[in-house]
């Protein structure tokens, strides 16, 4: 939620990455981090999963207790085998009560800086 903060205060978001960031299908690379209240958590995460995840996990520290953020809030890593329409799976996650944000950046980014093997390529929004 405070790298969204960030995102939309700023004048110009520009996002670096490595090459290896780049995917053909969102969804197929990394899950989909959202962060929710703590009271209730099993709840949210069991609706999580009829958004279409094919697995919701609560993230953990490595003493097995739950990871709570700066917000001290709970992340619930959310596996979508293929994301088709950002914009509606965004919609429904953010309408569960209890999900405070999710790690899908839609419409923030002016640019996008990609590291790779051939150098730095510049991807306009």
């Amino acid at each position: 939620m405070r790298e969204k903060i960030v995102a939309v205060s700023a004048r110009k978001f520009i996002v670096i990455v490595d090459e290896s960031k780049i995917v053909a299908d969102l969804g197929t690379h990394m899950p989909v981090p959202v962060e929710i209240i703590p009271w209730g958590w099993e709840r949210v995460e069991n609706l999580l999963k009829k958004t279409g995840a094919k697995s919701c996990v609560p993230r953990r520290n490595g003493d097995g207790s739950l990871y709570m953020t700066d917000n001290h809030n709970v992340i619930i890593d959310c596996d979508y085998e293929r994301i088709d329409d950002p914009r509606a799976l965004a919609d429904r996650i953010i309408s569960i009560t209890g999900v405070v944000d999710h790690g899908l950046f839609l419409d923030m980014t002016t640019e996008v800086l990609v590291a790779g093997a051939s150098g730095l390529q510049r991807l306009k929004a």
